[in-house]
């Protein structure tokens, strides 16, 4: 099965950057601005995208400020059927290490190839955010 991995190193706390993760707050500011559900073990986040509609993640393990694991909690048709984002961070001397993954892929697919090149993206944005406060999330709503 195809896995998408991302490294980023990003200078702030651990504590910050895994409330970006792990938080409501934290996921609009570099996600997507439409994301509603719990923050616990067993809890699900919904995260909106418009008219592409919405993905569910149940957490299913945290260790803060280091290590949480989420996975899909879709239809068995959706292609993140069954796929688990993992976020581990971890000292990199003055940065904190993102080891960022999604894994369990089906295919290896154009689908695959566009989730691994937005994950980049928006890790990105995360750097830029938390290093120099801006970083707007992507909106996926409609456009009018």
């Amino acid at each position: 099965m195809p896995d998408i991995q991302h490294v980023v190193y990003i200078e702030d706390s651990f504590e910050k950057i895994f409330q970006m993760f792990s938080t409501r707050e934290g996921l609009k500011i570099w996600w997507t601005p439409d994301v509603k559900g719990g923050e616990g073990i067993g809890d699900v986040f919904t995260f909106g995208f418009g008219e592409e509609g919405e993905a569910k993640f149940e957490i299913i393990e945290s260790m803060p400020p280091e290590y949480l694991k989420w996975v899909y909690k879709g239809e068995s048709t959706d292609e993140w059927y069954n796929t688990e984002i993992v976020v581990h961070l971890s000292a990199s001397g003055k940065e904190v290490k993102v080891l960022f993954q999604h894994n369990g892929f089906v295919n290896n697919n154009y689908f695959f190839d566009a989730c691994e090149t937005t994950w980049k993206r928006l890790l990105t944005g995360l750097k830029h955010y938390c290093e120099e406060g801006k970083a707007p999330a992507l909106d996926f709503s409609k456009e009018s």
